[in-house]
């Protein structure tokens, strides 16, 4: 077997690997609740790939990092949720506020906090499944790593958005596209947390 072939044969199964873990996601989410459990477990098993752990096996790890991380990702899910709600509902009812200096106040103070809420979301995963930590200091990192790493948070931002893209012209991109992202999501992430533990 010459090194040409070699090559072709592992990138074949490092991409069997990622459309085995993508599919995996997709059916442990079909339930809706196990969403953010099933995001955990998929973050943790990249981060097993990053960290040149054993890679040999997906279903083994990924049921065991959903169990082990199901009831604080679980918690989390529950707050994401009722925080996603609230947004939609102040963006929804910003434009029947009559008050004009009311409304000029209100529209910058919720942009705000949606662009930390979604640069929040991007780092809440990567943390939870790198440090042990409790369901507060999980939020606490997430949020302090994505503004003092907006470098870091606005790159992340491009991998999901350039995917959504993706997925919007080449549908069938659905069965790869989200354990690709959550690579390189945690990949660059796992950067900026090598940096703060050589800090500390």
């Amino acid at each position: 077997m010459n090194l040409f072939q070699s090559r072709f044969i592992l990138v074949l199964e490092k991409l069997t690997s990622f459309f085995l873990l993508n599919i995996l996601w997709l059916i442990m989410c079909i339930p809706i609740i196990t969403i953010f459990p099933a995001t955990a477990a998929m973050f943790a098993v990249v981060r097993q790939w990053i960290r040149k752990e054993d890679s040999s096996n997906v279903f083994k790890p990924f049921f065991l990092y959903f169990k082990e991380n199901f009831k604080q990702s679980f918690v989390i899910g529950v707050i994401w949720v009722i925080l996603s709600y609230l947004i939609i509902l102040n963006i929804r009812m910003l434009p029947t506020i009559e008050s004009t200096a009311l409304k000029s106040m209100m529209f910058p103070l919720l942009l705000i906090f949606c662009i930390f809420f979604v640069l929040t979301s991007l780092f809440l995963f990567p943390v939870l499944v790198h440090y042990k930590l409790p369901l507060t200091g999980v939020l606490r990192n997430a949020f302090l790593l994505s503004v003092s790493k907006l470098q870091v948070s606005l790159l992340c931002v491009l991998f999901v958005g350039a995917a959504m893209l993706l997925f919007f012209f080449y549908p069938l991109t659905i069965l790869i596209s989200f354990s690709l992202v959550s690579y390189f999501i945690y990949r660059i992430c796992h950067k900026s947390f090598t940096d703060v533990d050589q800090k500390i």
